[in-house]
C-alpha cells in the first residue's frame, strides 16, 4: 500500500511541473509546446516529453494521467520517477534545475505521499466509527462530522481543514 502511495505522490508532483511548466512557460524560446485532443508535449532538439491528458481546465491546468513518455528519434521511454524527469529537463530539454528546487520538489513528493496515507488511515477510521456507533456507513459526511463533534471527540474546524491534501494545483511545492 505504502508503495503505491509513493507511486501516486509522485506522479502528481510530475503533473504539477508539467503544469507549471505549460502555465509559466517556463521554457527555452525554441521549445515547443503542442497540444493535441488527447495528449501534450514539450519538443527541442528532436526530443519530445508528451503526456496524456483527460481534460484542459479554463485556467490552462491539464488533468494528465499515465506516465510521461520521453521520445528521442525511435526510442520511447517511460519516466519512471521525478528525480528521471527532473534529470530529462535539466539535461535535454535547458530547463535548469537547483540543487535547492530538486530537495524540495522530493520533499514535497515525500510529504504528499505521508499525507495521501494519512488520509487512507482516516477513511478507514471513519468506516470502523460507523460501523461501531451503528451509524449507516452511506451517513452524510457533515452528519458524521457533527456527531463526532457532539460527542467531544474531535473539534469540527480543526478535522474539515486537516482534510485538504493537496494545494495549489499548478504550483509543485505546495500541500
Amino acid at each position: 500500500m505504502m508503495h503505491q502511495t509513493w507511486q501516486l505522490a509522485d506522479r502528481n508532483v510530475q503533473y504539477r511541473i508539467f503544469n507549471a511548466i505549460i502555465k509559466e512557460q517556463i521554457f527555452p524560446e525554441n521549445m515547443f509546446f503542442n497540444e493535441y485532443e488527447h495528449f501534450v508535449e514539450l519538443q527541442i532538439h528532436g526530443q519530445v516529453l508528451k503526456l496524456q491528458k483527460s481534460r484542459k481546465s479554463a485556467m490552462e491546468r491539464y488533468e494528465f494521467y499515465g506516465a510521461i513518455s520521453y521520445i528521442k528519434g525511435k526510442v520511447e521511454t517511460e519516466i519512471a520517477s521525478l528525480e528521471q524527469l527532473l534529470t530529462v529537463l535539466d539535461t535535454h530539454f535547458d530547463i535548469p534545475i537547483s540543487q535547492r528546487l530538486t530537495e524540495e520538489l522530493l520533499s514535497s513528493r515525500e510529504g504528499f505521499a505521508l499525507t495521501y496515507e494519512h488520509f487512507n488511515h482516516r477513511q478507514s477510521l471513519i468506516h470502523a466509527t460507523l460501523k461501531f456507533s451503528k451509524m449507516p456507513e452511506t451517513i452524510n459526511f457533515f452528519s458524521w462530522l457533527q456527531h463526532m463533534a457532539d460527542t467531544e471527540q474531535i473539534n469540527d474546524l480543526s478535522y474539515s481543514e486537516s482534510l485538504v491534501i493537496e494545494g495549489h494545483p499548478t504550483h509543485p511545492l505546495s500541500k
